[in-house]
């Protein structure tokens, strides 16, 4: 274990498990996995994140999965009204809306959307946020949200490291027969679920612990990336945290990407990423003499780098770079 006066440095080895940009990436969980996504998204990275919305629940997470590989079509009956918004209890409230149709087309297409990318993915990164769940009283449904339904109506309580173990038990068995090539990898958030209480978030924390420990004693091919760590052991400060003293700041999550990146990209990817951030800060460049003659020799210069780059690698996105750098050019 490093250390230094200040702090114990998490060790981490570098995976057999590669992550390259020609490789589609499927991201599943709470909100913490939406700023990897972010940060793999940012790089160019082939990524979908989290078609059902932030997902926290083990169980909600796993049904969301299994939902992708059926390809569920969600009608009218799988709706709830509540002040005067439909949503549904499986989804996060981002799928919130006065249109009841409007609503129903956007979850379809991206469940279909997120079928068709986990059938080419090659990873699979699931991010849990709580072993906390609610259940509806009605008919003992777990909720992925409660959307501010009154308290009155759930069950609140903590599921066991057996519900997990069981429910991704069945889950892989689904996901090899569907993406036999498909590497998962697991994380924990480190956002403190305070609202829980102080030591119920720990008793939270612990049981996903010890079922992705236990998941990995059975599926030896299972990966864990120490997201929790890094913040909880390694940063350990609220220097890192943002004012809440409950979301990692910008520069915890900046630091995980770092120790992400140094577990699961090769020297070949490293460098790539160092090209696109290039030529994604030039694209954000806004000079003082936007049509002075530097100025626009400098445009042309990344255009061209661009299109160079893509010729080689074609899986590469640069439209939207590219958009804004033909903005600027005079001629």
């Amino acid at each position: 274990m490093e250390q230094n006066t200040f702090r114990t440095i998490v060790p981490i080895s570098a995976s057999k498990v590669q992550v390259h940009h020609e490789e589609k990436i499927l991201l599943y969980g709470s909100c913490f996995s939406e700023h990897i996504a972010d940060k793999l998204i940012s790089n160019k990275f082939q990524v979908l994140k989290n078609p059902f919305g932030i997902l926290y629940h083990p169980l909600a997470i796993a049904n969301a999965i299994q939902e992708t590989i059926d390809c569920k079509t969600y009608n009218k009956e799988d709706l709830i009204y509540q002040n005067e918004l439909w949503q549904s209890w499986n989804h996060h409230s981002q799928y919130s809306g006065m249109d009841q149709n409007s609503i129903l087309l956007e979850i379809n297409s991206k469940i279909e959307k997120a079928h068709l990318h986990l059938k080419k993915a090659k990873h699979l990164i699931i991010t849990f946020g709580s072993a906390w769940g609610y259940w509806l009283k009605s008919d003992n449904r777990l909720v992925a949200n409660c959307h501010k339904f009154p308290a009155t109506q759930f069950n609140k309580s903590l599921i066991t490291v057996e519900d997990i173990t069981i429910q991704y038990h069945n889950l892989f068995t689904s996901l090899k027969a569907f993406n036999p090539a498909l590497n998962i990898i697991f994380t924990i958030s480190p956002v403190r679920h305070l609202r829980d209480g102080f030591r119920e978030n720990q008793w939270s924390k612990s049981v996903l612990q010890v079922a992705i420990q236990q998941l990995q004693q059975k599926e030896s091919t299972l990966q864990y990336f120490p997201a929790y760590e890094l913040v909880i052991d390694d940063l350990r400060d609220y220097r890192f945290f943002n004012e809440d003293m409950v979301h990692p700041n910008s520069i915890a999550i900046n630091y995980v990407w770092e120790r992400f990146g140094n577990t699961y990209f090769n020297a070949v990817t490293k460098e790539l990423n160092k090209q696109i951030n290039q030529l994604v800060s030039a694209s954000l460049h806004r000079p003082f003499q936007p049509k002075s003659l530097a100025h626009q020799k400098f445009v042309k210069k990344q255009l061209e780098l661009i299109q160079q780059l893509v010729k080689v690698k074609s899986y590469l996105n640069f439209n939207e770079e590219q958009e804004k750098l033909k903005i600027q050019l005079t001629q």
